[in-house]
């Protein structure tokens, strides 16, 4: 089952409520907008994501069938729906065009503003319109992983019930088997449907490792079936002190800084550990020019660093190494590797 963040577009055409079939089956959520926040101080990092869920003008839910028509009956059909899309016990990943033996390529971890067209939504949203806010906050200070929802916007007619629910997976590599280690499930209904309404949990990180978070949200209306959307994260690789993988962009060959497939290798012994090359500044300098073309950079403010360190089996091999800025590989990348 991959688990990815999913960017499908989830406004579909409307469906008339005089299909008699229910489909209970969660629609894949779009992100229509992310925000990252990152204390350099503390090396802790929020994410903040965003989905919607909404009715249309007759008060049909988009991906819904057949109306309930009183509280109790779209209450009871949002918790089975709901449960019947809870995430699983354990997950698979595996992205094969970036895998390779001993590093991966994860995905870019960057800001976007709301999708254009969702004003455009809201204003046709003339019954329901809800807009939860999913967090993940890394916090280096307690090393913890906490994630939540949040109800941020409502529009229109309140709905009667908003069920949200979470799972935390982690695992020693990044393409493989994820277990699920923490979840957490809860039910707004009346007047705690506000805005600002919310909920998270926290787990302590107990080791290197990484993490995935699966989220599920089922909303109910009068007069509608209640609409469930689902969608999870790309992997997050964080050390034992629960500090995300720093990340690099090289604005000249556009790639970004490979991280380790492992989260468990162990220490090799010095004496039996590859040593490093005395030479291996120009011979980078001179291979990479060789498969890039000239960055024009000032090579000597620049550090070679060996994307798996010599003191975890990693070799002088020119595709295990990488250019940084001295400062960020001696503030972010190597503090890192200190804590892995």
């Amino acid at each position: 089952m991959f688990k990815k963040i999913l960017a499908l577009v989830f406004l579909l055409a409307l469906v008339t409520t005089s299909t008699i079939m229910l489909s209970t089956s969660a629609a894949l959520a779009e992100v229509i907008e992310r925000s990252i926040v990152h204390d350099e101080e503390t090396g802790n990092t929020t994410i903040n994501e965003t989905i919607v869920l909404e009715v249309d003008e007759n008060g049909v839910a988009k991906e819904s069938f057949e109306p309930f028509n009183t509280e109790s009956d779209i209450i009871e059909q949002a918790r089975n729906q709901f449960d019947a899309d809870l995430s699983e016990e354990t997950i698979e990943h595996f992205d094969f065009a970036s895998a390779q033996e001993d590093v991966v390529q994860l995905a870019p971890l960057e800001e976007f503003e709301k999708s254009e067209n969702i004003d455009d939504v809201k204003a046709q949203s003339g019954y329901g319109f809800i807009r939860i806010k999913t967090t993940i906050d890394f916090n280096a200070t307690d090393k913890t992983v906490t994630y939540g929802t949040s109800i941020a916007e409502l529009i229109g007619n309140r709905p009667v019930v908003v069920i949200t629910g979470g799972s935390l997976y982690s695992s020693n590599s990044y393409n493989g088997k994820y277990s699920r280690v923490s979840h957490y499930t809860k039910e707004f209904t009346g007047t705690q449907i506000r805005i600002g309404a919310s909920y998270k949990k926290s787990y302590k990180v107990p080791s290197s490792k990484y993490f995935m978070v699966d989220y599920v949200s089922t909303t109910g209306w009068v007069g509608a079936a209640p609409i469930t959307k689902q969608y999870s994260t790309d992997p997050f690789l964080t050390n034992k002190k629960a500090v995300l993988y720093p990340q690099y962009y090289n604005s000249h060959n556009k790639r970004y800084m490979p991280a380790p497939a492992r989260t468990d290798m162990k220490v090799v012994p010095a004496d039996q550990r590859t040593k490093r090359d005395p030479k291996i500044i120009n011979k980078y300098q001179k291979w990479y020019i060789g498969q890039y073309g000239d960055p024009k950079i000032k090579w000597e403010s620049y550090d070679i660093h060996h994307i798996i360190p010599l003191k975890y089996g990693g070799t002088n091999a020119m595709n295990n190494l990488i250019h940084l800025p001295r400062d960020f590989h001696q503030k972010k990348v190597t503090p890192w590797w200190s804590a892995y």
